[in-house]
C-alpha cells in the first residue's frame, strides 16, 4: 500500500520527539523563514512533473514528524493520489479535499503542506512554474522537523536524482506540456537502484499496489490499465 511513510524517514524518532517549532495559523509565513536558494535553483532546471514529485515527497516528511498526534489518514491518502497523478494524471483527484479550517501547531503545518502540493499543481498548468511551491513544502518540513540532518541528505540526494532523470533541457515545461514524463515515487527513494529498477518499472509497480477502493482520492483506472 502506498499511503504509508516511506521507510526513509525516521518517523518512530520524529513522532516521539516534543512539537516545539513556532506556528502562527494567521501568518505562517511569518515564522517559516526563507527557501534555500540552491534548492530553488534545481527545482528550476527539472520537469514540471519532478518539481511536483518532490512536493509530494517533502509533504510525507511533514506527515511523518507528527506520527501519533496526527491521526486523521486523509492528508496522507491525498498525498497517495497525488502520487498517482505523476503516472498518470487520470489516476488522482486534485483538490478535492473537504473544505476545513486545518489549524496549530499539528495540523497546521500538515495543511499548508497538503495545500501546497494542491497549489504546485495549478502554478504547473497556469504559468508553467510551481519552483516556489515545491520549495515551500521542503521549508515547511525544515521548519517542523525535530533534527534535520536525515531530511538534508534526503533532499540532497532528490534532488540530485531528479536533475539527472527529469531536466528540463530532456523535458522542458512548454505550453504544450507541462508536465513532462511520469515521475514515480521510488524515483525519491535513496535505497532504490534506478538501474535496475527504470522508471517504467516503479510506475508500473506503484499502480498495481494501489487500493482504489480503499482511496477516496483516487479514480480506477480504466480497462486495461493506465
Amino acid at each position: 500500500m502506498a499511503a504509508t511513510i516511506p521507510s526513509y524517514i525516521p518517523a518512530g524518532r520524529y513522532g516521539a520527539a516534543p512539537i516545539r517549532h513556532a506556528w502562527s495559523d494567521y501568518d505562517p509565513f511569518d515564522v517559516l523563514g526563507t527557501i534555500e536558494d540552491p534548492v530553488m535553483d534545481t527545482l528550476s532546471r527539472v520537469s514540471g512533473r519532478a518539481r511536483v514529485a518532490f512536493a509530494i515527497a517533502a509533504a510525507e516528511w511533514v506527515i511523518a514528524r507528527f506520527g501519533p498526534a496526527n491521526p486523521d489518514p486523509r492528508p496522507l491518502l491525498y498525498l497517495e493520489a497525488q502520487w498517482a497523478r505523476m503516472i498518470d494524471l487520470a489516476l488522482g483527484r486534485l483538490d478535492e479535499f473537504p473544505r476545513e479550517r486545518w489549524e496549530g501547531r499539528v495540523r497546521g503545518p500538515i495543511g499548508l503542506a497538503r495545500d501546497t502540493v494542491t497549489n504546485c499543481q495549478y502554478a504547473l498548468v497556469e504559468s508553467g512554474e510551481g519552483v516556489f511551491e515545491a520549495g515551500l513544502v521542503a521549508l515547511i518540513a525544515r521548519h517542523v522537523l525535530p533534527e534535520q540532518g536525515p531530511f538534508s541528505s534526503w533532499q540532497a540526494a532528490a534532488l540530485d536524482r531528479l536533475e539527472a532523470h527529469y531536466p528540463t533541457g530532456l523535458y522542458p515545461v512548454t505550453r504544450q506540456d507541462v508536465w513532462g514524463p511520469p515521475v514515480p515515487r521510488g524515483i525519491l527513494d535513496p535505497a532504490i537502484d534506478l538501474a535496475a529498477n527504470p522508471p517504467s518499472a516503479l510506475a508500473k509497480g506503484f499502480v498495481a499496489g494501489l487500493d482504489f477502493g480503499a482511496n477516496p482520492f483516487l479514480n480506477p483506472p480504466p480497462a486495461g490499465g493506465p
